[in-house]
Order: C-alpha cells, then sequence, then structure tokens
C-alpha cells in the first residue's frame, strides 16, 4: 500500500480515538394523505360542469392530498422533531453515511441528555395529540365527508406510538485484512470506499463549519459596524451569547483538526472577549472595534476558503450518498 493510502486510511481510523458516529431517526405521526387520482380528476368535472364552479376551477385546482386534522394541531410536533436534528447538528459535524454525523465523544453525555428531554418532549405531544384526536377527526369528518375524501380507517388506533426519537452512537471497524488473502480485488474495493468516504467526510465537516463560522462573522459585522447614516442596527443578545456558545463547541466539532479554520476562530473568539451584549450598544467605538477585526477575519476566512473543500449552499452540506456499511463493521 502507498504511504499516501496509508496516510488516507489513518486519517479517518484515527478519528474515532476522539470521536463516534451519532445515527438519528425521528418519527411524528402527519396528517398529510396523497387523495386517488381518480378521486381528483371526478371533482373537478363536476366543477367543471357547475356553472357557479366553472370559473375558479383553473384557477384553483384541487391538490392530491388532503389533510386528516388541521395541520396547525400538529405544529408542535413539527417542531420538537426539528429541535432534535438542529441540536444534533449543532453538537456534530457531517458523515456520508444516511442519518449519521460524527461527533466528538466528549459531547456524547451531553448530547444523549438533551435528546433523551426532546425524546420526552415528543412521546408527551404525541399522547396530548392522541387524546385529543377524536374530536379533530370528527372535525375533519365535517369537511371531508361531503367531499367523498373521508376514510376513518386512515386514522391509527395509537397515534401516540408513531411519535418518537431514536439514536445510537457507534464507531465503523476498518476492513478485515483476512479479506486480502481469499478476495484481493474485493479488498481493494473495500479498502478504496473506505479511504473515499473518510475523504469525503472531512471536505463535508469542513465545509458546514466554515459556513457556520462566516455567516456568524457576517452578522456580527453587518450588526455592529458603523453606520453609513443613521443609527446603527439593533441586534439581540443572542447574536453574542450565540456566538459564544458555536465558540465553546467548535473545539470538540472541530474533529478533523482544520487548524487554519482554528486560528481564524480564536482570532475571533480574543476580539469578541468578555464584554456582555449591552456593552456593544453602549460603547460605539467598541462596537465599530469589534466589526473590524471580525471583517478582517472574514476576509482571511474566505481567502483561505478557497479550495478548501466544496462551496455549501444550505446550512448543512449537500445530501451525500447513501454509504453501505457491512454489518461486521458497525460496531
Amino acid at each position: 500500500m502507498s504511504a499516501k493510502k496509508k496516510a488516507a486510511e489513518g486519517d479517518g481510523q484515527d478519528v474515532f480515538r476522539g470521536a463516534c458516529l451519532l445515527q438519528i431517526e425521528t418519527e411524528v405521526w402527519t396528517p398529510r394523505r396523497r387523495v386517488p387520482k381518480a378521486v381528483v380528476q371526478a371533482r373537478l368535472d363536476a366543477m367543471r360542469a357547475d356553472p357557479a364552479q366553472r370559473a375558479v376551477v383553473d384557477a384553483k385546482l384541487l391538490e392530491e392530498t388532503k389533510f386528516l386534522v388541521d395541520p396547525v394541531e400538529c405544529r408542535e410536533l413539527n417542531r420538537l422533531r426539528n429541535k432534535a436534528h438542529t441540536t444534533v447538528y449543532g453538537m456534530a459535524v457531517p458523515f456520508p453515511i444516511s442519518g449519521c454525523n460524527l461527533i466528538a465523544k466528549e459531547l456524547v453525555e451531553e448530547a444523549d441528555g438533551k435528546l433523551v428531554g426532546i425524546r420526552d418532549e415528543i412521546r408527551s405531544a404525541g399522547r396530548e395529540l392522541a387524546r385529543r384526536l377524536p374530536t379533530l377527526a370528527e372535525s375533519a369528518r365535517l369537511v371531508l365527508e361531503p367531499a367523498g375524501l373521508w376514510d376513518p380507517e386512515e386514522y391509527p388506533e395509537d397515534l401516540a406510538q408513531e411519535c418518537d426519537v431514536r439514536w445510537r452512537f457507534f464507531k465503523l471497524g476498518s476492513v478485515d485484512e483476512d479479506i486480502a488473502q481469499i478476495a484481493p480485488a474485493v479488498h481493494r474495493a473495500e479498502r478504496a470506499r473506505l479511504e473515499g468516504m473518510y475523504a469525503q467526510a472531512r471536505e463535508m465537516a469542513t465545509a458546514v463549519l466554515r459556513k457556520e463560522f462566516g455567516e456568524r462573522l457576517r452578522h456580527v459585522v453587518d450588526r455592529l459596524a458603523p453606520p453609513a447614516g443613521g443609527e446603527r442596527r439593533r441586534f439581540n443578545d443572542s447574536m453574542v451569547d450565540g456566538f459564544r456558545e458555536w465558540f465553546d463547541l467548535f473545539r470538540a466539532r472541530n474533529v478533523w483538526g482544520d487548524a487554519d479554520l482554528a486560528e481564524l476562530v480564536d482570532r475571533a473568539k480574543a476580539s469578541l472577549g468578555d464584554s456582555p451584549a449591552d456593552a456593544f450598544r453602549d460603547d460605539a467605538d467598541l462596537a465599530a472595534r469589534v466589526a473590524g477585526d471580525m471583517a478582517r477575519v472574514e476576509q482571511a476566512l474566505v481567502a483561505g476558503t478557497v479550495g478548501k473543500g466544496r462551496r455549501v449552499s444550505a446550512r448543512r452540506s449537500p445530501p451525500a450518498p447513501v454509504v453501505t456499511i457491512p454489518e461486521e463493521a458497525l460496531r
């Protein structure tokens, strides 16, 4: 094996000394259901045949969906589901296995505790929605039945069982060296796939951390920079407090050891200091100095990011291809 390949595999295996994978799956009941096309078409034909409705048919076609209850009733469940994923995203970095993120082992206990709390909230919200479901379903029946869309069999017997969060922490194993003697071509292919996955994981994590950092820098500069005319833009305490929380988690999240980024983060952290948010509102000189420091860090970040990982257009990296890993490696 070449020195380059050994280094690539070593980087991947080394990262699991201080990190592991966190796989999360959220499940919440959703009231949206598809309506058979034949039903939709029959309804449209009936509307076109009615002179009073003919004029609005093309302007407002019926969608091929219906709701078993008012979607507003599921808003809390959806909020909690998003909270579970946002919690993981804020403590980990992406990894190219579907549903998985890479998290520092020192954050495992904290992440597990937060997910337990969110799971309990989701289960509680599910039980509350299940308790109210008969009343909500009756209200929906008054709307759906006249349209020929009412089907009581579509409502779950135990809605609460469909609201849960599951997760696990694990690490990947290395390629079984015994395969090299039995099937060398398979061994080479598996090793190449593992090396490629580690390289992609590093690229994804680098892109996400740099993007998050850049967004926070830009927000601080926009809010604290001296105004061209008029008053400075207002900002919430969460801008400052949130940046400090990001700083506190960065060292652990930087599992691949992006030294250049770490240096820039240290510069930004030192510039922000320990001053409370009100200090930046009351002291224009302090705000201007920090804005200038952050702008220079931002310029260095942009210059250093060119050619260092792909650009990311969303908060998280683009959807990664699903990588199938042998079950024996998931230990």
